[in-house]
């Protein structure tokens, strides 16, 4: 049976007072990665299952929220507006003639990165799973037996290049909504995203495939938050409810047919047919998980087999385990076998009694600081995770303000934003790799950029 968590009550209070306060003070730009932050942890911590260590579970996570909020206003508050714009306009920049010439041929970049992304993700897959027909068909059983270190760089690459260009298409969209003059986000931008949805869909993972819907929901937030209007034309706006739609019926399916291994066509058109979609958006909005799926189901009811599993049948991690990790994870697993692995996937083997496993889970900053070291552990990684949210929310609240003139201040807040978005439901070490690592290849693409364009500068004028 699931129960309605303290935790769940506590965001509910926190909302409205917060949107109260922020309200009055006219702060709106601040109120969207906020509430991003909030939905996220109202998502994954609202319930859990019923068990010996529910009320337990569920007043440290209530206790976890309001430390984890406070920790998010100090790391807010610790770095002030002109330091963060300095910054910004010092290293994340692109040339003005470049920027230029980027903003006016967006399309034309956007129709070039879904084509090397088509050509990546797929040969990546093909190769991965032997077919055309089981990479299409893989969905959640996503994971194959062959390991091979240039399959997994070409798939990073692929995600890189999809992230790249759903960025592109939601500052069109931006652009868009703003009311920029000779914008419209058309027809071919509608094929692109359709195009990497589908694609991406079938990792079965519901975030990505729902990431190129949400950027554009996010885009007209964000606007009405800069300018207190939106102005999107008919088209531009039927393409983006369109995308939505589809996002949504993608979502649907992936739900009601997770965990299923499909050896043919027909098997998952039977499947698709038999299931009730309806039920599966259930599970998404309001369980979270698939009835089919075993052992916990959320991050609630991770948190509480933590608190019964560490420190009584499994000894703790140990309190650095998890910056530990982090530090290690760009090593790659071919030079050192023995690397540690991230809190999420150890949670998978202890619980299961598994000797390897590559799924993972995530408890939050509460939980994963419980498996390392109890209480002192749970408590010091909320405040310590929480308050690099705080400081990358001041970080995107401060680039939004520019986005509109600057297609890199939009690139990097929507880093940022994703950022604060991740760490609500961890693991730790997936987080970090899923934000910092693309933020860290952003920065040097950008250095390399503006050293290469400056030297040639140079040269030129010396001659």
């Amino acid at each position: 049976m699931s129960v309605f968590t303290v935790s769940a009550i506590c965001l509910v209070a926190l909302v409205y007072s917060t949107m109260f306060i922020i309200a009055r003070k006219g702060r709106w730009l601040f109120v969207f990665p906020f509430t991003m932050v909030l939905v996220q942890y109202y998502l994954y911590f609202r319930h859990m299952e019923a068990s010996a260590k529910t009320v337990l579970a569920d007043l440290s996570i209530g206790l976890s929220v309001i430390i984890y909020f406070l920790a998010f206003f100090w790391g807010f508050s610790l770095l002030s507006e002109p330091y963060v714009t300095k910054t910004a306009n010092k290293y994340f920049l692109l040339p003005e003639p470049l920027r230029h010439h980027i903003m006016s041929r967006l399309q034309f970049y956007i129709v070039i990165l879904s084509v090397l992304f088509l050509v990546f993700y797929w040969r990546w897959r093909i190769q991965l799973y032997g077919s055309f027909t089981n990479a299409a068909l893989s969905m959640y059983s996503r994971f194959s037996e062959i390991e091979d270190t240039r399959l997994n760089i070409s798939g990073r690459l692929s995600m890189l290049l999809y992230q790249a260009t759903s960025i592109f298409l939601s500052y069109r969209f931006f652009q868009v909504v703003i009311g920029k003059k000779h914008q419209v986000f058309g027809f071919i931008d509608f094929i692109c995203a359709v195009l990497l949805m589908t694609s991406i869909a079938t990792t079965g993972i519901r975030g990505r495939t729902f990431f190129i819907p949400s950027m554009l929901i996010y885009a007209v937030f964000i606007a009405y938050a800069l300018q207190g209007q939106v102005q999107i034309r008919f088209k531009s706006r039927m393409y983006a409810v369109l995308l939505c739609c589809l996002g949504v019926v993608l979502v649907m399916t992936l739900s009601s047919i997770r965990g299923i291994r499909y050896d043919s066509f027909d098997e998952f058109v039977n499947d698709f047919n038999n299931e009730n979609l309806f039920q599966g958006l259930y599970h998404v909005l309001l369980i979270g998980e698939s009835e089919k799926h075993s052992g916990p189901k959320t991050p609630a009811d991770i948190v509480a087999q933590s608190m019964d599993m560490y420190g009584n049948n499994v000894p703790f991690l140990g309190l650095y385990y998890t910056p530990y990790t982090i530090i290690a994870n760009p090593v790659p697993r071919a030079l050192w076998d023995s690397k540690p692995m991230g809190f999420g996937r150890m949670f998978v083997l202890e619980y299961y009694g598994l000797e390897d496993s590559k799924h993972s889970v995530g408890a939050g900053t509460f939980g994963e600081g419980y498996a390392a070291y109890g209480y002192v552990g749970g408590i010091a990684y909320t405040i310590l995770f929480a308050t690099l949210v705080g400081m990358a929310t001041r970080f995107c609240v401060s680039l939004l303000k520019n986005a509109v003139f600057s297609i890199e201040h939009w690139i990097f807040a929507l880093h940022f934003l994703k950022m604060s978005i991740l760490f609500v439901r961890g693991d730790m070490l997936s987080a970090w790799a899923q934000t910092v690592y693309p933020l860290v290849v952003t920065i040097m693409c950008l250095f390399t950029i503006n050293l290469v364009y400056y030297t040639t500068l140079r040269r030129r004028r010396a001659y």
